[in-house]
């Protein structure tokens, strides 16, 4: 079951989950000027969202804008495991809640998805008339297999419910302080890391090196002290929250006076 089907017939009206393409969308650019005004967006597919009901005979559908999916793919995966993993996870879109995957659609290069921040309304011709017809014929270029679309509804509604939490408040500080251990824990390996790459680099200074030993061996020592950084600054927030937690703590613990 691929997530996306052939399309049916010209004579099966539009629902929810099809997906079209050549349809042009708009949104309003600077709303807060008398109006605004419209402004074309350059993504040439949507997906229906309107209600079964509706998509079948109402003059006006709601359509989420197609584009290319922006999360690409590893070039090799070390194991069957981590290629599941990631694979289950652009499907589920738990950390890309207004983004939902389609993968491959037609002949376009590339994955796509359709954007739940990027709804749009568009008009069509009547119901039951020789031009609606023709442009389902023309416009639908495939489907959400049934499965999708049940799953279209949920992430419809996570996209907007899910109000989100701070990075590091919501921690309880029994697991604050087990998510800083394990962090200080990869600290740890990296710096080792980093002691290594210095090392080579400092003898091989002293025993001259040979050929592009030492832009190897630099390159090697900046790329470990880059990923050291990164950590330390992804860490920092939530050894800042642990620490102002324990100094509350002692204040309170404190006797007045």
């Amino acid at each position: 079951m691929p997530i996306i089907e052939a399309p049916p017939g010209p004579q099966t009206p539009l629902c929810q989950g099809d997906i079209l393409k050549g349809v042009t969308l708009y949104s309003t650019k600077q709303a807060w000027s008398d109006g605004g005004e419209a402004s074309w967006s350059k993504k040439v597919m949507c997906l229906v969202m309107s209600r079964p009901c509706l998509a079948l005979r109402d003059d006006w559908i709601v359509v989420a804008a197609i584009e290319k999916y922006r999360k690409s793919a590893p070039a090799t995966f070390e194991s069957l495991k981590e290629a599941k993993a990631f694979f289950n996870e652009i499907r589920d879109g738990l950390t890309t809640p207004d983004q939902f995957y389609l993968g491959q659609i037609g002949g376009n290069e590339g994955a796509f998805c359709a954007r739940f921040d990027s709804l749009h309304t568009i008009q069509l011709p009547k119901e039951n008339t020789v031009e609606r017809q023709t442009f389902i014929a023309t416009s639908r270029i495939g489907r959400l297999h049934k499965d999708f679309v049940h799953d279209l509804h949920l992430r419809l509604f996570r996209a907007f419910a899910s109000l989100g939490f701070d990075d590091q408040r919501w921690f309880s500080t029994s697991d604050l302080n087990v998510f800083v251990t394990v962090g200080a824990k990869d600290e740890a390996a990296i710096q080792m890391k980093l002691q290594e790459a210095r090392a080579k680099l400092a003898m091989g200074s002293s025993q001259g090196f040979k050929g592009s030993d030492e832009s190897r061996l630099k390159g090697e020592v900046a790329k470990v002290e880059e990923s050291l950084q990164k950590l330390a600054d992804e860490l920092a927030p939530y050894k800042d929250e642990l620490r102002r937690r324990g100094e509350a703590e002692n204040n309170s613990a404190t006797p007045a006076g």
